[in-house]
């Protein structure tokens, strides 16, 4: 899906370049730490709902929340972000010093170009951190209804994933739906499949 997006759209569909955002940082996904973001650097973003989890246990270094005591969907963010073939991760929590009021301002008030320059956007539509991302690193995906009658199998279309979206708490948060709106490339994880959307088209299992 990525790359047929990338071979054949063009304008709306491509990522813009990342200009006069300070302090930019990423998390390296080979060694799980925050970095300052190497130059053009191409990375994934993240979207998902914050939830309730401690922000106490900060990085010395960066000011973000540890990594070490994340939410699952951060782990296994992680992993998709290298299962795709990028070394790049952005989450704000994380890449953004909490104790900073300056950087903090200035990171939200440019969140536009930030989603806007990503390669992909990974959008969490679960209402629990927690829980992770459907389908990964052991997280469960609801089952597709399956029913047997005698020699026939009869085997139940998905949901549509867009009806699945809107009744997600991710949906129904101005912040999170804005930063799907704004990004170029989305791939959602709903409880029962995977969702590929971009500005040229949009894609189910």
């Amino acid at each position: 899906w990525i790359d047929f997006c990338r071979l054949n759209h063009s304008g709306d569909c491509v990522p813009t370049a990342l200009i006069g955002i300070s302090s930019f940082r990423v998390i390296n996904c080979t060694t799980q730490s925050v970095i300052n973001a190497p130059q053009n650097c191409q990375f994934v973003a993240l979207s998902y709902v914050w939830g309730r989890s401690d922000l106490s246990n900060q990085d010395r270094k960066s000011g973000a929340p540890s990594l070490h005591a994340a939410p699952k969907v951060i782990a296994d963010s992680i992993e998709v972000t290298r299962l795709l073939g990028f070394q790049y991760l952005w989450v704000d929590r994380y890449c953004i010093n909490q104790s900073d009021t300056y950087e903090k301002h200035d990171q939200i008030c440019r969140m536009d170009a930030i989603y806007a320059s990503a390669q992909l956007t990974i959008i969490a539509a679960g209402d629990d951190p927690d829980m992770g991302l459907p389908g990964v690193n052991g997280t469960l995906r609801n089952p597709q209804p399956i029913y047997q009658v005698r020699d026939y199998t009869l085997v139940s279309s998905l949901t549509a994933a867009s009806a699945s979206l809107h009744q997600t708490a991710w949906a129904s948060r101005g912040w999170t739906y804005q930063e799907g709106l704004l990004s170029k490339r989305r791939l959602l994880f709903l409880s029962d499949q995977v969702y590929f959307e971009c500005n040229g088209m949009h894609c189910t299992e």
